[in-house]
Order: structure tokens, then C-alpha cells, then sequence
């Protein structure tokens, strides 16, 4: 099953504590170079446990 990036912004609306939503919409910013937001939801993907995604981008250059 594929998530839209739509469906990863009602799965926050719902539960603000999703950390794979966060992180899922994170790629999505990321692909479409839009680091500022993808950093953003890594970030609190990170804050809410799942960190690996930041760390990868971090190693990229991505996210500072």
C-alpha cells in the first residue's frame, strides 16, 4: 500500500505522536529537495524516537 503525501498529514492531524508519519513525510520533503521542511519532520520524528532517518540525513548534509 502506497501513502499519499496527503495521508501522512492526516495521519499528524490525528496522532500528533506518529513517528513513522513524521518520518514518511520527512522522505517525501527530502526527495522533492525541500530540506527545510524534510529536516523539520525528521527532527521531530527524531523527538518522538525514531532517529535513524536524521542521522542519515545529517550524514548527507541534508540537515545541519
Amino acid at each position: 500500500m502506497f501513502l499519499s503525501f496527503e495521508d501522512y498529514g492526516r495521519a499528524i492531524e490525528i496522532k500528533p505522536g506518529h513517528a513513522e508519519a513524521y518520518n514518511n513525510r520527512s522522505v517525501v520533503y527530502l526527495n522533492q529537495g525541500d530540506n527545510i521542511s524534510g529536516c523539520r519532520d525528521a527532527r521531530k520524528a527524531c523527538e518522538l524516537g525514531n532517529y535513524k532517518l536524521l542521522e542519515t540525513a545529517n550524514t548527507r548534509g541534508l540537515c545541519r
